[in-house]
């Protein structure tokens, strides 16, 4: 007799009969997974591998350390280029307006010169002085009777109390209405152009600190306000 196997059984079989090979379960037939760390033993050897470091070899390492290093790189470039402020266009001939902080009115500030090719005057009514002439700003104008026609005798110091009325070279003067005397420019010895009223030059006072005051009235007895009617006042006396 023979054991119970497949030879035994298919010798049987050829005397008796057709006996079907054994039937194998499937779901004992399996493909033992292959990990590519046993792939890469198989084809380098063991020796390659670096048994401290997780079974990885050293240039993957190296190349997981460049990868990295090249995504912090990029993240950086790219926090660098959000931060840098974008330029902005300068259009030619555009104007700024920059606003200032308003101080008290002081001659020596304010309408001493300007730039502009014309300058207009304005005037002011006093009860005791009668109308007078002011700046663009509304600042008392004064006119010293030691002057001569188209002359001014100030400089120095005296220019430093008394600013002149100056205003670009050839700019356009406009009187205010009921103005009777003549407007016109000279040259001052620094160069400065300086308003003139009826060849008087006309100036500030840098004892005056606001529109409205007339601080020197009759300084030396030879500054006054300019008047309106352009009938210039004399007097002996200095300054």
């Amino acid at each position: 007799m023979c054991s119970v196997s497949w030879d035994c059984q298919q010798a049987e079989g050829s005397q008796g009969g057709t006996i079907s090979p054994p039937r194998t379960n499937p779901r004992r037939s399996y493909v033992h997974p292959v990990r590519p760390t046993e792939v890469y033993i198989r084809l380098h050897g063991p020796e390659a591998l670096d048994p401290g470091d997780n079974n990885m070899r050293p240039s993957s390492r190296l190349t997981s350390l460049i990868a990295l290093a090249a995504g912090m790189a990029l993240f950086a470039a790219a926090c660098s280029a959000a931060a840098t402020p974008t330029p902005v266009a300068t259009v030619a001939g555009a104007t700024a307006t920059v606003a200032v902080a308003s101080t008290a009115a002081s001659p020596a500030a304010v309408d001493t010169s300007s730039a502009a090719t014309g300058l207009t005057l304005g005037s002011t009514s006093d009860p005791s002085l009668g109308d007078y002439l002011t700046g663009p700003s509304g600042m008392t104008l004064y006119v010293l009777t030691k002057d001569t026609p188209d002359v001014s005798t100030c400089s120095g110091s005296c220019a430093t109390t008394w600013p002149p009325l100056t205003t670009s070279a050839g700019a356009t003067i406009t009187g205010p209405t009921g103005a009777s005397g003549a407007f016109a420019t000279i040259t001052r010895s620094d160069g400065t152009v300086q308003v003139t009223y009826n060849h008087l030059p006309l100036y500030y006072y840098s004892g005056d600190s606001g529109t409205g005051d007339t601080n020197g009235q009759g300084l030396n007895s030879v500054w006054f306000v300019a008047p309106l009617s352009g009938s210039i006042p004399s007097a002996a006396g200095g300054y």
